[in-house]
């Protein structure tokens, strides 16, 4: 408050406050009004005939590149938007008003010429940076210093002072204005902009385009804006101000906190800058000292920035950048590639004319048979399609195109003057992704098609991701098939070595008058464990060929319960010797069920040999059989009374190679996870339960009877 009321203060009875013209404010008006349209500000504009020629005069210049002439200010205000020209006569009428010859304390014509190339660069930085933003930072960047042209308008001589300030202190400008005057340019153009009821965005903008690390608003428009407007002011700079050095380092490190994700190229940047104000500067009124100067500085300044990019890592990262993916000054040129339908010539310039002046490249087409043959050969990113037109109306066109795998991806804004809900049903139906409405606004055109380009570069970029995992994954699947060729070869191989190994054993042990008792216990044990190595070399080739879909099952008919006492007996010795109690319990009658013999048995063996494994001494391992012949099925319990399983163990214990990691419970996952696979093979189940560690185990089979 004390800050205003010394500004207030200050501007008090003077009549050179820059104020906004009579037909500025009208116009400003105008566009709040949510009434008013088009129409009612051509009318406004039409009233002011210097502001309406500058209108037509930059409309039909270059920095637009309309390709056709255009001749009435109603056409020009539909061609640029309510927004466009909003700024443009602000700015327009601003420079005609505040517009003089120089002075000794300030250089009228310096600061009109550095305020249009701010504004320029605010421009082409907010195409990439900020779009949809682009004409209110151009205004932003016109005004961004119009509190310097406040301070001398009101006080000349005491501005002269400011000079001498910075001179003596090596002070930014806005710290030597606050020496003088106990304020800067950026707070007299924040009191400026408000009591002109601009947006509070812009205010803020405007305080602090010098210092936006100031402005405690992260993320905010406000933000962005001064960060912009601080890049486009420094920009402006590089063309008049002598320390090119400190200006790219500021300009550096600015554009590293605005644009993190899209960095810019400020030698491109600069370019386009001094390309565009040279057809910008004419329409103001405001003219180089001379062609060739202005050339020469210009490449001064190239220099300059190439040699600070080259000297500086960032630098080199840049200039790596241009021999691999889509860099600034490709990208600054590579807006979308849109293909426009419709059957009427002067719908297609007026919206070709659009386009072209944000930089978009542009297709025609007179109908939708052209349209479908055009988005077939072409790299389309978006497709403006009429609706009502002869032959193929835009429906259809739009179904074909979404029919056809290669067209699909492509967005389509549908372009149409019939607004009942049914029409937009019907094209949301053939898939249409977007609707605009006749007449064409270019503000609302530009936003819509910038944001389905924006989709379109997305799903392409997703795309190519996809595209690069499919590659990647039919690589690990060639790498994973040589695995397990090798993984089967060196199996298949143990088998010789092995059987090698267990010949030897059984020979030593048929003559064991020269061995005594001890080594012949342990030539025997060797053998068990050779015979135990070779079935689970036996059981990792038959998972793998269960894995790959190879094992072809040899069924019969077989008896489960003769089975069972069949391996039962063959246990009956260990269980013996560990002191433990086997038995069997079958139902009288037990149907036969149709299995590969080879294999059951193993799957039967393989749980009755778990369950001494881990039964104590003392303990119980028993096998229940079970009939439900209303259900056709056949059960098989293998019970113990050994360590039992906690109840996450029962979910993991049959996974291929899984190590139960119990207390006291070292079950290997191997003739496990054999079994669930084998017994899925038959199409039966199998399922593991335990009330709790040291509380037994319970293996559960059902088999189709």
């Amino acid at each position: 408050m004390e800050l205003v009321a010394a500004i207030e203060q200050y501007t008090r009875g003077t009549r050179d406050l820059p104020t906004l013209p009579g037909v500025a404010m009208r116009i400003l008006e105008a566009v709040q009004d949510d009434h008013s349209g088009l129409k009612e500000l051509a009318d406004i504009v039409s009233t002011d005939p210097p502001l309406s020629a500058k209108i037509l005069q930059i409309v039909n210049s270059p920095f637009f590149g309309f390709p056709t002439k255009i001749g009435s200010v109603n056409h020009a205000i539909n061609l640029l938007g309510t927004s466009t020209v909003k700024n443009l006569s602000l700015g327009l009428s601003l420079v005609g008003a505040y517009r003089k010859g120089g002075s000794r304390s300030f250089d009228y014509s310096l600061f009109w010429k550095k305020s249009l190339m701010a504004a320029t660069a605010a421009k082409k930085i907010a195409q990439r940076q900020m779009p949809g933003c682009e004409e209110d930072l151009f205004f932003l960047g016109l005004i961004h210093n119009i509190g310097e042209l406040a301070l001398a308008q009101c006080s000349a001589d005491r501005y002269a002072e400011v000079a001498e300030y910075r001179e003596i202190n090596h002070c930014p400008l806005y710290e030597a204005e606050s020496g003088v005057f106990g304020f800067n340019h950026m707070e007299i153009g924040e009191y400026l902009i408000r009591s002109w009821g601009l947006p509070e965005s812009f205010s803020h903008a405007i305080r602090y385009h010098h210092t936006p690390h100031l402005l405690r608003t992260d993320g905010t428009e406000a933000d962005r804006f001064a960060r912009l407007l601080y890049l486009a002011s420094l920009c402006a700079d590089m063309f008049y101000e002598p320390d090119k050095d400190l200006l790219l380092k500021q300009f550096n490190d600015g554009a590293e906190a605005l644009c993190q994700r899209d960095p810019i190229d400020l030698y491109q940047l600069l370019e386009l800058v001094y390309e565009q104000t040279l057809h910008v500067f004419p329409v103001f009124d405001v003219s180089f000292d001379s062609e060739k100067q202005n050339l020469e500085l210009t490449i001064r300044l190239q220099s300059s920035v190439r040699a600070h990019l080259t000297a500086s890592p960032a630098g080199d990262a840049r200039e790596t950048n241009r021999g691999g993916n889509v860099t600034e000054i490709e990208s600054m040129h590579d807006t979308g590639h849109v293909l426009v339908v419709d059957d009427e010539k002067r719908n297609l310039q007026l919206i070709e004319a659009m386009l072209v002046s944000d930089e978009y490249r542009v297709s025609r087409a007179l109908s939708g048979k052209e349209a479908l043959a055009i988005a077939e050969k072409s790299r389309l990113d978006v497709i403006l399609l009429d609706v009502m037109m002869p032959e193929m109306d835009g429906f259809e066109v739009c179904r074909r195109l979404k029919l056809d795998p290669l067209t699909r991806p492509i967005p389509v804004l549908m372009v149409t003057a019939l607004n009942k809900k049914e029409h937009r049903v019907r094209a949301m139906e053939f898939g249409a992704d977007d609707f605009l409405n006749k007449p064409v606004d270019r503000t609302e055109l530009l936003v819509r098609v910038r944001s389905l380009v924006r989709i379109k570069r997305y799903h392409d970029e997703l795309k190519g991701s996809l595209d690069e995992i499919a590659v990647q994954n039919e690589r690990l699947r060639e790498l994973e098939k040589t695995k397990e060729h090798l993984i089967h070869m060196i199996i298949h191989d143990l088998n010789n070595p092995l059987a090698a190994i267990t010949g030897n054993l059984e020979l030593m042990l048929m003559d064991p008058d020269d061995l005594t008792v001890e080594h012949q216990q342990t030539l025997s044990d060797c053998t068990g464990f050779c015979r135990d190595l070779q079935m689970m070399i036996e059981e990792l080739l038959l998972i793998h060929r269960m894995e790959s879909g190879n094992l072809e099952l040899q069924k019969e008919r077989l008896d489960m319960r003769q089975v069972v006492g069949d391996l039962l007996a063959q246990f009956s010795a260990r269980a013996s010797e560990g002191d433990v109690r086997l038995t069997f319990t079958a139902p009288t009658h037990c149907p036969d069920v149709e299995v590969d013999p080879r294999i059951m048995r193993r799957v039967v063996a393989n749980l009755i040999d778990n369950a001494l494994r881990h039964t104590p001494a003392g303990g119980k391992v028993w096998v229940e059989a079970d009939v439900q012949e209303a259900e056709g099925i056949l059960k098989l319990n293998v019970c113990d009374t050994g360590n039992g399983l906690l109840p996450a163990q029962c979910e993991t214990i049959f996974e291929l190679y899984e190590q139960v990691k119990a207390k006291n419970n070292g079950a290997g996952g191997l003739g496990l996870a054999f079994c669930k696979m084998a017994v899925e093979a038959h199409n039966g189940k199998i399922r593991a339960e335990s009330p709790g560690a040291d509380r037994g185990t319970v293996f559960r089979i059902e088999m189709p009877a």
